[in-house]
């Protein structure tokens, strides 16, 4: 670490053996019978910063488009009501699905297979719209094929 003293200002820099300022003081020295040093005017003031987004020129704002003249609403026609399945229809219970297939997860997981499979086929038959029902019969039927398949 180095000490400089600076001759014009009378201040006192620190400087660390990096190079870097450490400390500065801002006394000046005094000798009996001189007079006091003026304060520089720009002391303690910060420099400003520029800001290239304040400082550009302002524009004026858009003006709102005009608005567009009303159209006159498309002619739709009414769809049809989808024809109802009679067999799928009349047996169409999901809570009965639901029901199902919590008894053949459970099945699967004691590794009943083909009672699983049975549950979630009857499960299918009162909701056969369920996608999830119809992802466990899937699973159901790779496990099975899997079990089956080792010799």
């Amino acid at each position: 670490m180095t000490v400089r003293r600076d001759a014009r200002r009378c201040a006192l820099l620190i400087v660390s053996a990096a190079g870097l300022l450490v400390s500065a003081c801002a006394t000046t020295a005094t000798t009996p019978g001189a007079k006091p040093a003026k304060p520089d005017p720009s002391y303690g003031r910060m420099a400003p910063i520029p800001n290239p987004v304040a400082d550009a020129p302002r524009r004026p704002a858009p003006r709102p488009a005009e608005p567009a003249p009303p159209r006159a609403p498309p002619a739709v026609k009414p769809a049809p009501p989808p024809a109802p399945k009679p067999a799928a229809q009349a047996g169409r219970d999901p809570a009965k699905a639901r029901a199902l297939r919590v008894q053949g997860l459970e099945q699967l997981n004691r590794g009943a297979i083909d009672k699983a499979v049975d549950l979630l086929r009857q499960a299918l038959r009162f909701d056969p719209d369920n996608p999830l029902i119809q992802r466990d019969l899937d699973r159901a039927n790779r496990i099975g094929q899997a079990v089956r398949a080792k010799p």
